[in-house]
């Protein structure tokens, strides 16, 4: 996928995170993000532990910052949608900016997944924006 639009990123800070204690950007985690996908369920699992090993043996450079599954935690109304996401932070490998570093996340879904999210996307972002009406722009006019 590529980089959260900076519209998006404010959106989802007013709207899905607008309870949160201050800094709620410190939540926003899928700035940087791609998807993997997998045929079956046998090879995204075998997928998941070869990343978590990767990062397991890279510590210098990458470290695990969370991990959410979808296919266990299905509280979100997300349309049936079930992906792994995994947040990890990358840290610079160069001498003069050793403090410096990205978090990211890391999709992991079902290739079956990928096209049902192509075709709703759209959907989504048309619901996203109505929320956003119905909790702002409704509110003001009041």
């Amino acid at each position: 996928a590529p980089m959260k639009k900076v519209e998006r990123s404010v959106s989802k800070l007013e709207n899905d995170y607008r309870d949160e204690a201050f800094p709620k950007c410190a939540k926003l985690l899928d700035l940087v993000r791609c998807s993997v996908t997998f045929n079956t369920v046998e090879q995204m699992v075998a997928g998941y532990n070869g990343f978590i090993q990767h990062i397991n043996k890279n510590q210098s450079i990458i470290a695990l910052s969370r991990v959410k599954n979808g296919f266990i935690d299905t509280a979100d109304n997300n349309g049936g949608y079930r992906d792994i996401k995994i947040n990890v932070i990358y840290k610079s490998k160069n001498p003069d900016h050793k403090q410096l570093s990205m978090i990211c996340e890391v999709q992991l879904l079902l290739i079956n997944y990928l096209e049902e999210k192509r075709k709703i996307h759209k959907l989504y972002s048309i619901l996203r924006e109505d929320a956003y009406f119905q909790m702002v722009v409704k509110k003001e006019a009041t």
